[in-house]
């Protein structure tokens, strides 16, 4: 029987190849999914139906007057937890207590950033806003 021999030159070229064609394969499948990740959900609502004040609508926070609308990430900004509650004309984030006022500031912390104003678009036939939640 023969023993078959690679020279050190060729095993080293096969295995450096094959790391690299590795570390392709991981970055292009990293990379697919970060963009998988940061598309942007799509909310739509009707502002004609919402009463004035605020309204807690899942991922967004909507600030409704006779004149304007305002709508923010319903994300607080310490660390990420989900603001459900209204409380004597502030916005309360259940897990620390941060505090935001109607427009988005910090009240009262621990949060230092303010709630993150979405961007929308408005359909001129029905009025109805949608809202892209990054």
């Amino acid at each position: 029987m023969k023993s078959l021999r690679i020279s050190r030159r060729i095993f080293l070229k096969w295995l450096s190849g094959l790391s690299g064609f590795s570390a392709a394969f991981f970055w292009f499948k990293g990379t697919q999914r970060t963009l998988e990740l940061k598309a942007p959900d799509i909310v739509t609502i009707n502002p004609h139906a919402l009463n004035d004040g605020i309204s807690f609508m899942d991922s967004i926070i909507v600030n409704k007057n006779q004149k304007t609308v305002k709508i923010f990430s319903a994300r607080c900004t310490h660390l990420g937890c989900k603001i459900t509650t209204e409380q004597n004309g502030k916005l309360i984030c259940p897990c620390h207590g941060s505090q935001f006022t109607f427009s988005g500031q910090v009240e009262k912390g621990p949060a230092v950033k303010p709630l993150k104003t979405l961007p929308y678009s408005v359909d001129k036939n029905s009025g109805e806003m949608t809202v892209y939640v990054s």
